[in-house]
């Protein structure tokens, strides 16, 4: 233990400059996540969350680098200390310097927000848990297989900037889209367990070839992960931790009723057909409801042709001759199995008899206790977090007013909150989730060293609602805010399954959408 003093506090006393660097951009951090009451981070706080982590892993790059590890012939290595001892002085410093201001700073924060730090101590243990695993550790991993600084810059600007490229195209593009966190978390995972290898490795023997080829192999592997993740697959891995929930089914329905009047409205589109067949869904588990995921189906047609469709995503926008499908529930357990095809391949498929495979994701969403407050108030919400509502005047609709409603919580807010504003006096209701909506940002907008998670949502202010018509049912009157009420229900996705469909022996040209049906 005195040998792991020693040599802490001879990096201390050689790197003192460096851990203050730390520290102001985190204090500036912290005050500015102080006063942020909004999803939406402001520029300098965007950039700030980039930068920090830059500065702490260079620290952690400068004072591994005190001690070489990547090459031969190093003084250091003929004191009379073991492995352990060196491994041990620099966690102490990454502990000292890094994780323990980090979490100062985040009860700071929560405190402020109304959280007591005391009770959030577990959430924001496992904060400072998941940055060791997914920054810290992979830092230290990546310094001490590099003969030189320089190296490890260059490296960490080529890592990190290939993980921005993939969270740029991972999809999740929209705070109203539930991010699938299994396919960040398993790669996570395996570079997390690489990068600890790879320290002890080094530490212990100083094997940096064997090192190296453990560190590329793994991110190969966490590569090819998470492009590989897909929703549907995710779904059921999930499913196989479950397994007491039987596959799902989408079927036929029976009956041709009419089509509702919003699928009318994308008959439009001169390139292609819509085609609408009537589905009977599966049925809910009591005390849930079915959150449907975007479905991959293929046309198999008569003499063999075959049409898959594409789900669009940041990375593969939908082209003129892609088919698109999607799932449109209604009630009781009936819904629409939608299909965009273009019209040049659409008399391909349209005479004979074709059939419809395909599957899709499946969400079981859970819903908690509904939290009644009046306009304005700042309240708690139990399984949720804090809630406030304020008025924001000329920033709506032709120059209207808005009403925002932001809820806090030191664990992800799920988008499935449902967010219900409701006037006594004409017993109106308007409905809207959490992160249904949000405006264009410029620049970096994510805040993943915040201990808060934010999301809100919007209800737009017009004279216009005093006369409602087609189309302006989102429209409240600013009149109706005197004595109304909040209701705040929180959402949460409780079990996934996968839902097959097989449909067989069906002419596409029975339920294509016109006017006349």
């Amino acid at each position: 233990m005195p040998m792991v003093l020693h040599i802490f506090l001879k990096d201390v006393h050689r790197l003192w400059w460096a851990v203050l660097a730390t520290w102001v951009p985190l204090a500036a951090l912290a005050c500015l996540d102080r006063w942020r009451i909004d999803w939406v981070v402001s520029s300098p706080e965007g950039w700030l969350n980039l930068l920090l982590p830059l500065a702490w892993v260079c620290l952690i790059a400068m004072v591994v680098q005190e001690e070489p590890l990547a090459d031969q012939g190093h003084f250091w290595t003929t004191w009379p200390y073991r492995w352990p001892v060196l491994l041990g002085a620099k966690v102490l410093f990454v502990a000292t310097f890094i994780h323990l201001p980090a979490l100062v700073t985040d009860s700071a924060v929560v405190a402020s927000h109304g959280f007591s730090p005391w009770e959030s101590l577990r959430p924001l243990l496992w904060k400072q848990a998941v940055l060791a695993a997914v920054l810290i550790v992979p830092a230290m991993a990546l310094a001490s297989v590099c003969r030189r600084i320089t190296h490890f810059v260059v490296a960490a600007i080529l890592i990190f900037g290939g993980a921005a490229y993939l969270a740029a195209f991972s999809g999740q593009t929209a705070p109203w889209i539930t991010p699938d966190e299994l396919r960040w978390e398993i790669p996570a995972m395996v570079l997390a367990l690489a990068a600890g290898l790879v320290i002890v490795l080094q530490y212990s023997r100083r094997r940096t070839m064997s090192s190296r080829v453990v560190g590329a192999v793994a991110m190969a592997v966490a590569t090819v992960l998470f492009a590989c993740l897909t929703p549907s697959l995710t779904a059921r891995l999930r499913m196989s931790l479950h397994p007491q929930q039987a596959e799902l089914s989408l079927r036929l329905g029976a009956s041709l009723p009419e089509p509702p009047q919003r699928l009318l409205n994308v008959r439009g589109l001169a390139a292609f057909v819509v085609v609408a067949l009537p589905a009977t869904l599966p049925m809910a588990p009591e005390g849930s409801e079915l959150l449907l995921g975007p479905p991959l189906v293929e046309i198999v047609g008569a003499d063999g042709g075959r049409l898959q469709s594409v789900i669009p995503s940041p990375s593969r926008r939908p082209g003129p001759s892609d088919l698109i499908a999607y799932v449109d529930p209604t009630d009781h357990g009936q819904g629409w199995l939608v299909l965009r095809i273009p019209r040049r391949v659409m008399a391909q498929f349209q005479d004979g008899p074709v059939a419809i495979r395909g599957r899709s994701t499946v969400s079981f969403v859970g819903r908690g206790e509904t939290t009644w407050m009046p306009v304005g108030a700042n309240a708690p919400v139990p399984g949720l977090g804090r809630c406030v509502s304020e008025g924001l005047d000329g920033q709506g609709v032709d120059g209207g007013g808005m009403l925002k409603v932001l809820c806090e919580s030191l664990a992800p807010v799920s988008s499935l909150t449902e967010v219900r504003l409701w006037s006594p006096g004409t017993g109106r209701t308007w409905r809207h989730h959490l992160g249904d909506s949000a405006p264009v940002v410029y620049g970096p907008r994510e805040a993943w060293l915040s201990p808060l998670h934010r999301l809100q949502t919007y209800f737009h202010l017009a004279e216009a609602a005093r006369m409602p018509q087609s189309g302006s049912g989102w429209l409240v009157p600013p009149e109706v805010l005197t004595g109304a009420r909040l209701a705040i229900t929180p959402g949460s996705i409780t079990g996934s399954a996968v839902m097959s469909i097989d449909i067989q022996h069906v002419a596409l040209r029975d339920y294509v959408v016109t006017s006349a049906r």
